[in-house]
């Protein structure tokens, strides 16, 4: 049986499969991504450890299928950050997007940088998440590790060079860096200047669907896999994602809600936001070829907070719209670890507004969910014209019946949920059998429940949205002024 041998590389888990030409997975694997974290913000993978972590998988999909893998394609997630010394040794771990040690520099790095010259030149909003900002910080606090750093690159830049040998990042991977043009997808030579760098500390640039590279003979021992294996880089996460559940056509836009969540559609023009928030981070599949929308980081992590350090509860639909209406001067602003907005993001922190004798654990989770939702219509709003009239839904929270009537309320739109059947390792088969030129029938690409806005819903939290928009400039002074400097 001829089958993709698919990578999937996510902040939490690490997930290995080999999928057939009808995109079932015919073998997986999981492993649990260890974070290592300190008092100071620190979060990162350890780089050596990750690496194993994929052999360790790939070795136990081989032991459960005798099949013929005709092509390795990779999906890892964005943000990630690794220093390298000159021997291409890891000198730090791959700092990730949950890291916020670089909130202590982003004031000087903000009058270092021009944020709106940065916005328009890479898509990426002047946040601290960014790898930019983190190499900033690393700089001013870690100038002994600075020194000594030949190369940097992202999590899926090192397992292409463990793979292959080749040190090279594909477009929508690097896109998050805050390092590549926008429109020409190339390294920025302008803002790596600042920070004292040149292009070629940085891996080569390539179209992560079409450029192929091929299995070394270390990687290929330690894999027990055929030396020459084709390996295409594929795609970041998200970008796997809409792959995976037929969200690149046009019309049709993602959504995907785990312990963060995104609202996406494709387009051939990039999308940005001219308000102060910047909600939208548009991010390059393919030069001409761009994935709009957001990110939302405190999603289904709000939810998890609230269930393991507050108390358990479990909503039922029968009582949603209830719910919503004794909720609806109870505001939650969950930014539990900051936020990707311009206005809020950099000092938020969770709040919840308008607390009353009535409320109880109920309508605090109800009003956590709802302001989820919030955050994806406010993503949905800043597209305008470019925003598409159905959605498809995937991720963890889809169990959630409630979760996904508020989120189609919320947006206004149709939503289709997509059966749980590992939506990332689906994306990275769909681009690889594409590149084999399999053509893959439509039915591979079902949906499971559809859910439409609901008028009484609608009109209770679309007014209630509104007013929370008014909110957001008084809060964001009251966050400047709860800073500890």
């Amino acid at each position: 049986m001829d089958v993709i041998l698919a990578i999937d590389a996510g902040t939490t888990n690490l997930k290995v499969g080999v999928l057939d030409e009808k995109l079932c997975p015919v073998a997986t694997a999981a492993k649990a991504m260890d974070v290592r974290v300190d008092r100071e913000g620190k979060a990162e993978h350890d780089a050596e450890e990750f690496w194993q972590m994929v052999v360790e998988a790939v070795d136990e999909v081989r032991a459960t299928c005798v099949c013929d893998v005709r092509m390795i394609v990779l999906s890892t997630y964005q943000f990630g950050l690794l220093l390298l010394d000159q021997d291409m040794k890891p000198l730090t771990g791959i700092s990730l997007l949950s890291d916020t040690r670089a909130r202590r520099t982003i004031g000087d790095f903000l009058a270092e940088f021009d944020a709106d010259e940065l916005y328009e030149s890479t898509g990426c909003p002047a946040l601290f998440q960014y790898p930019l900002a983190r190499c900033y910080y690393l700089k001013r606090a870690h100038p002994e590790v600075w020194k000594k750093a030949r190369f940097f690159c992202g999590s899926k830049d090192w397992l292409l060079w463990k793979l292959t040998g080749e040190f090279v990042s594909e477009y929508s991977v690097s896109a998050a860096t805050q390092m590549m043009g926008l429109r020409s997808c190339a390294w920025e030579e302008r803002i790596l200047k600042q920070l004292g760098l040149g292009c070629e500390v940085l891996p080569r640039l390539v179209d992560g669907a079409k450029e192929l590279f091929f299995l070394n003979t270390t990687a290929a021992r330690e894999l027990k896999l055929a030396e020459g294996l084709p390996v295409l880089p594929g795609y970041y996460d998200g970008g796997a994602l809409c792959a995976g559940i037929d969200g690149l056509r046009g019309g049709v836009g993602v959504i995907n809600t785990g312990t963060s969540a995104m609202l996406r559609a494709v387009s051939q023009c990039p999308a940005l936001d001219g308000s102060p928030h910047k909600r939208l981070q548009c991010y390059a599949l393919s030069q001409g070829r761009y994935l709009n929308g957001g990110g939302v980081n405190n999603a289904g992590l709000a939810v998890q907070w609230w269930n393991n350090r507050v108390t358990t509860v479990e909503l039922e639909e029968s009582e949603l719209l209830g719910l919503a209406r004794s909720a609806e001067e109870l505001f939650v602003f969950p930014y539990l670890t900051g936020e990707r907005d311009m206005l809020l993001g950099q000092t938020g922190s969770g709040l919840f507004l308008g607390l009353r004798t009535t409320h109880g654990a109920r309508e605090m989770l109800y009003a956590t969910m709802e302001s989820v939702a919030f955050a994806l219509a406010a993503i949905q709003e800043a597209l305008g014209g470019n925003a598409p009239h159905i959605y498809r839904i995937a991720g963890g929270m889809t169990r959630s019946a409630v979760w996904c009537r508020l989120v189609a309320s919320a947006i206004n739109r149709v939503v289709q949920t997509i059966p749980e059947s590992e939506g990332g390792l689906k994306g990275c088969a769909v681009l690889g059998w594409n590149k084999l030129g399999v053509r893959l029938t439509a039915s591979v690409f079902e949906s499971e429940n559809t859910y439409e806005p609901e008028s009484d819903l609608t009109k209770i939290i679309g007014e209630k949205y509104q007013r929370q928009k008014n909110l957001f400039t008084p809060l964001a002074e009251l966050y400047r002024a709860a800073i500890r400097h």
